[in-house]
């Protein structure tokens, strides 16, 4: 009875290896080359591949890791400017207004108006 051995190549996917590992129960496989005649090239064990998927994760953490920016002062957010001609008593409440979280104060040329915006979920 001639079995065929367990071995991995030297240009397969550790992703294979690893289902190979999985399938047998085997943690070590001789590497071979696959052309000409089975030559042994080295030896590949489950700790092998533990260690580059480590690196592997390592490798995509850094790649993926958030990077600040700083914005310059001239392209940040600015409150508009309060309008020339509105009297002391419509700016407070224009400001009183704005604090409240669903509301909105938006005043017409003609008189002070403000509108209910309800907020998602209400």
């Amino acid at each position: 009875m001639s079995r065929t051995p367990v071995v991995a190549y030297p240009d397969e996917r550790l992703r294979m290896v690893v289902n190979r590992m999985a399938a047998t129960g085997f943690t070590h496989f001789p590497v071979v080359k696959q052309t000409g005649s089975p030559e042994l090239v080295g030896l590949i064990g489950l700790q092998d591949l533990l260690k580059a998927r480590e690196l592997s994760v390592a490798d995509e953490q850094h790649r993926e890791r958030v990077l600040r920016l700083r914005v310059p002062p001239s392209l940040r957010w600015r409150a508009p400017a309060e309008k020339k001609g509105t009297s002391e008593k419509e700016r407070t409440l224009q400001r009183e207004m704005n604090r409240i979280p669903n509301y909105s104060f938006t005043p017409n040329s003609s008189a002070i108006s403000w509108y209910l915006n309800p907020s998602p979920g209400m």
